[in-house]
């Protein structure tokens, strides 16, 4: 395989994910982050970079967001909105965030690429992302790449694409979103 022949995969794969997507989950999904107090993000690894990559940018569309481990998180509660990224649904850390997040009175949205596991039982609400993940969890898509490689690409694009609509429906310009940028 060349390279032309490994893109060209990738972004077929990407693409086939994201193509199964549920409209009205993602729609949920939406308005659950935009009609939050906060957002907050948690994850591990890889999901966990992606899913920081998207609450920066809520941020400079100007909307309150924060990621579960940073020095300066404030506790979730009433009116916030976790969302919770574990492609198994299984991650230990992911876990007991979400049920701390949920004594607190936040609300808990789970992105995974199983219906089916213990992340989305305790849930609110669920955005599935079929992407193939390193459990190669029934109903997952079959993928010629290693460990959760899919489902965090498939991510990456999903979350980019919700906050195009944010950017879209706010009505802001570039201009407003750049000047929320870090100054560095």
């Amino acid at each position: 395989m060349n390279f032309s022949e490994s893109a060209n995969t990738l972004l077929g794969e990407i693409g086939a994910v994201v193509a199964q997507v549920d409209a009205d989950e993602a729609d949920r999904f939406y308005t659950a982050v935009t009609t939050a107090k906060r957002v907050f993000i948690t994850g591990e690894g890889r999901s966990l970079f992606v899913a920081q990559t998207f609450a920066m940018r809520l941020i400079h569309l100007g909307v309150s967001a924060a990621v579960i481990g940073e020095a300066t998180c404030p506790k979730p509660g009433t009116g916030d909105v976790l969302v919770a990224v574990s492609g198994s649904g299984k991650t230990a850390t992911v876990l007991v965030v979400a049920e701390e997040a949920r004594k607190a009175g936040a609300k808990i949205h789970a992105i995974s690429a199983t219906r089916e596991n213990p992340l989305t039982k305790m849930a609110d609400d669920l955005l599935l992302i079929p992407g193939a993940t390193k459990a190669e969890g029934k109903g997952e898509a079959k993928s010629a790449q290693p460990l959760s490689s899919l489902f965090d690409q498939a991510l990456h694009v999903l979350l980019d694409a919700i906050n195009l609509l944010i950017f879209q429906r706010t009505g802001k310009s570039k201009e407003q979103v750049k000047a929320k940028h870090n100054i560095v």
